[in-house]
Order: C-alpha cells, then structure tokens, then sequence
C-alpha cells in the first residue's frame, strides 16, 4: 500500500503499445484481439475492463469501441474501498493541506474556487458553465447535454465537498457554514451584511416576477437547472448594480480552523507531511478519479433513462447515440487538467457575434439617416 491509500502498480500483460488514440475497434472481442489477452465473461470482464481503466480512456457507440486517450502514466489502481472513498479520502487530504498552507484562522472561498485550486476541476469549468450556448456551438454538444452534464456534476461535486467538511468538522479540526459573498463595484470581495442580503433578496424576486415565474411553483434552484439562469444571472446582476454599490454576489464557505491541533491531526492520520512533488501526484490522482466517476454516472443515467419502467424529463437525451461520446468530450474539456484551454474559442465566437449585432445595427441606422 502506498501512504495514500492505494495499491502499487503491478505487472500486465495487455498489449497497451497496439492501441493508439483515435482507434475504432468493432466490439470487445476486437479489443481483447487487439491487446493479445482472452476475452472473458460476466465479473472477469468487468475486473478485466476495470484493470484497462488504468492505461487508456474509450467510450462506446453501440459495440463499437473508441479510444479517446492513451495515459502515459498508467493510473494506481484502488482499493477495494472504490471510487467514491477514494475520491474523498484525497479530497480530504488535499483540503486539510490548503487550509494549513493558508495560515489563517478564517478562510472564505468558494467551492469551485478549491475545488479548482485541489485540481478536481480544470479553470474551463466555470467560465463555460457561463457560457453554455457558446460551448455548445463550439463543441457541436446539444446545449440540454451540456446543462445535463453541470447539473449532474454539480451535484456531486456538492454532496462530496460537503461530506468531507462534515468529516473534518466531526474530528473538530474546521467549523463552516455557506455565506453569500459579494464583489462591489470597487472589486473588494466581502461576506455581505444583512442590509446586503436584503438587497439580494429584493432583487432575486423582482427578477423572477419580471421573467414570468410563478412565485408559488419556481424556486431559484428551478431556474438554476433551466436554460433561461443565464438570462436570470444577467438581468437580475444588472438590477443589482442599479440599486446597489453591489457588482455581483455569489455563495461561499466560511471555513473557522483549530490552528492549535489542524497540523498535528494533520501528520496522525496520515503520517506524511506533502512535499511539492507528492501534492501534484495526489492532485492527478484526485483529477483521474474525477473522470472515471463522472463516466461511470453517465453511463448509469444513460442505462437508466433506457429502462422502460423508469421515466424522466432528461431521457430523450440520455438515450442518444452520441450521450456517452458527449459527456465524455464534456470530461475532457472541463475537467481534465491536460485540456487545451476552450475559453479563448469561445471568447473569439462571442466577439464575433458582437460584431455582427453592431453590424446588423449599422444597417438599421442607415435606412433612418
């Protein structure tokens, strides 16, 4: 076992040198032939496929398989623990680390903010989940798979960050809460006051009315999953900064430290302190085992949305050839830390797009002049 919970590498046979990114391969068999090993059945399969998870990442098109990524470094295998322990358990380590790095007796920051900063995400997650419609165009993603992908993972992003806060708080090494933040137009970041939180409030609602929601049936977290919260963040953002000093706000933790034992509990448990080296081989293990987990809740949705005896609204596009392909494409891009960097396309297309409106509106102005 390796001081991180996880098992060495050991020797393989499988054939990884006769793939190459990119390949088609028919069916599994094809694979198997290709790799030089037997095909197998039922629990061995699983293990076997479990095993080719380290070397290489692929998806699948009806029997096809595709594969879409070769490592370099074969990924440590796990322990029996599984994915969703182990996800923690680095995620653990690599939060208690930051916040002894921080020195402070109170830290505010957000949750994609650490989560970013531990490598869990890559720094093209938030800006295109601001920019959906743009990504979907780049990409040629359906802009519904793409808010199907955020949701989603937002959510267990959500459920695991904050079962690792509980975890930490429990040993009584943090306490924290979730703050609203805000940004004023002097670009000073601040937990906001209650008058500011009143503002907030007032803002949000005349937004809601404003847009045609149902103040009895729509809830804030309704609009979130919609492809209309773009709409809502810019126009209820605008209404804020024409009746506050307030740029933008957004949700924070608030995180209290027991600085006196946070250190020593820090070495008990795990009985290493990080060096620099070893912090970038965790944070590439968190980011892995990021991708597997997403694609493995993928492929549940997309199984789950073809069992006839369940229904959802996301079906019809859970059961697409190209779901699996799209949020595989989606894990590269938002999450891989070796993605190329999307946000310069996508800043290219919105400028563009603003040419034209100028353009359009040159146009108008000329039939008027």
């Amino acid at each position: 076992m390796t001081k991180y919970g996880v098992t060495r590498r050991e020797e393989i046979t499988i054939k990884i040198e006769n793939l190459s990114e990119g390949q088609i391969l028919k069916n599994y068999n094809a694979l198997c032939a290709e790799l030089e090993v037997e095909p197998k059945k039922n629990n061995s399969k699983k293990a076997q496929l479990k095993e080719l998870d380290r070397f290489i990442e692929y998806y699948k098109e009806g029997h096809q398989i595709i594969i879409s990524k070769i490592h370099k470094v074969p990924k440590e295998k796990v322990n029996n623990t599984g994915k969703s322990s182990v996800f923690a358990h680095i995620m653990e380590i690599l939060i208690l680390d930051y916040l002894i790095e921080k020195k402070k007796q109170t830290v505010v920051i957000t949750r994609n903010g650490l989560l970013n900063h531990i490598q869990a995400i890559n720094n093209n997650y938030r800006y295109c989940s601001e920019n959906v419609p743009q990504l979907s165009k780049v990409e040629n993603i359906e802009e519904k798979i793409i808010y199907d992908f955020y949701n989603t993972t937002n959510s267990n992003f959500r459920a695991n960050f904050e079962t690792v806060l509980k975890n930490l708080r429990n040993k009584s090494l943090i306490m924290y809460e979730q703050v609203k933040s805000i940004c004023t137009k002097d670009h000073i970041h601040r937990i906001a006051n209650e008058e500011e939180k009143e503002t907030i409030l007032q803002c949000e609602k005349e937004v809601l009315k404003e847009m045609g929601f149902n103040q009895h049936l729509h809830s804030i977290s309704d609009v979130r999953s919609s492809p209309r919260w773009k709409e809502f963040k810019n126009k209820f953002e605008k209404k804020l900064r024409q009746n506050s000093y307030i740029h933008h706000c957004y949700l924070s933790y608030k995180i209290t430290v027991n600085r006196n034992y946070i250190e020593d509990e820090y070495e008990d448990i795990f009985n290493f302190t990080l060096d620099e080296i070893e912090k970038e081989g965790l944070k590439q293990e968190l980011n892995g085992t990021v991708m597997d987990k997403l694609m493995l809740n993928a492929e549940m949705r997309k199984n789950k949305a073809s069992d006839p005896n369940t229904s959802g609204k996301m079906d019809r596009y859970r059961t697409k050839f190209s779901y699996m392909k799209d949020n595989n494409k989606l894990v590269g891009l938002l999450i891989d830390n070796d993605a190329r960097d999307i946000t310069i396309d996508i800043d290219k297309m919105k400028s563009e797009s603003n040419d034209i409106n100028e353009m359009h509106w040159g146009d108008i102005e000329k039939l008027f002049s």
